[in-house]
């Protein structure tokens, strides 16, 4: 059987990084922290420790490149056979992550790549209410969206 690992890259928000395990469970995930903010980066040292949780910590120059980088460099050394790069203020579904994994189970290709995802460019809590409106239906008009899950910024 295969091996998947989910790799997620945090630079500066603790609470995002954390989120992440509302769904990916701790022995099954690795964190790339990749910051120029030394006291970020002991934060996120001590959580995962606390919770059991691989963790790098990677010299960063502040650009996303970087990151990115090194997480690949990062799963390329480990003995996973593939990776599922989640960027800290991402988000992967539990549909996601049991997408990912039966995926592997089977013939899987080398790269798969998203598109037409839910995203927000701009976010109001109007927003909010329109897409919680009816949290009991099934039409494709609608996306529950749970609060805990929309960004912190707002315009």
């Amino acid at each position: 059987m295969s091996s998947l690992r989910f790799y997620v890259l945090t630079s500066s928000d603790i609470d995002t990084l954390i989120r992440q395990f509302d769904t990916l469970s701790k022995d099954q995930t690795t964190v790339v922290i990749n910051t120029q903010d030394s006291e970020y980066e002991y934060e996120v040292i001590g959580y995962c420790e606390r919770n059991k949780i691989e963790w790098f910590a990677t010299d960063s120059d502040g650009t996303p490149a970087t990151g990115k980088n090194a997480v690949l460099k990062i799963f390329l050394e480990s003995k996973h056979d593939y990776m599922v790069h989640v960027d800290g203020d991402d988000l992967i579904t539990p549909y996601g992550k049991n997408f990912y994994r039966a995926v592997v189970d089977t013939d899987a290709p080398d790269v798969i790549c998203l598109y037409n995802q839910i995203s927000f460019s701009r976010w109001d809590e109007g927003l909010l209410k329109i897409l919680n409106a009816r949290p009991d239906s099934r039409s494709e008009d609608f996306i529950y969206f749970p609060k805990k899950y929309v960004p912190k910024w707002r315009y």
